[in-house]
């Protein structure tokens, strides 16, 4: 991989006249788009497969880092469109395992907010629910991780990331 980050144009390019090793070109993407993506509604402003890519990459390494309370703390308003990813990538049982984690947060954003400001309560909160075992499904399963899908997708819908 380049040690000079590349326009998402350039890496896009390169890979169509001759394909990067595919951690490489889902990195090198991933890193183009968090220079324009935020929030979910910076994902709105493009194609559909963009938002799709995006937030189930993000949510897939905030649960393989830390499981699903710290993807809630980090990422809360991110689980429907990654959700709807896993859809896409024909990963029905996780897109419905990621609503219904979803279905455990808080039920606004401002009730995030309060728990998120103190960290004991965060803490308290999401050991009362069942994360561990949304984890543990995840531990114990060998489709978690969809990069490979993931990367597929990606040149399959290449012209909607052409940003």
């Amino acid at each position: 991989m380049n040690a000079m980050k590349r326009s998402l144009h350039e890496v896009l390019d390169q890979d169509a006249l001759s394909p990067i090793d595919d951690d490489d070109f889902d990195h090198e993407v991933f890193c183009a788009l968090l220079d324009r993506i935020s929030t979910p509604k910076d994902a709105e402003r493009f194609p559909p497969p963009v938002g799709f890519y995006f937030a189930s990459r993000m949510l897939q390494n905030d649960v393989c880092n830390g499981g699903f309370a710290q993807a809630a703390f980090n990422m809360p308003e991110w689980f429907a469109l990654a959700a709807s990813g896993y859809e896409v990538l024909r990963k029905h049982q996780w897109a419905q395992i990621i609503l219904e984690v979803k279905d455990l947060l808080p039920g606004n954003e401002e009730a995030v907010r309060r728990l998120q400001a103190d960290e004991n309560k965060w803490e308290e909160y999401f050991s009362d629910h069942m994360f561990q075992v949304y984890d543990q499904l995840i531990l114990d399963s060998e489709d978690w991780e969809v990069d490979t899908e993931r990367t597929a997708y990606l040149r399959a819908n290449r012209e909607a990331f052409k940003i």
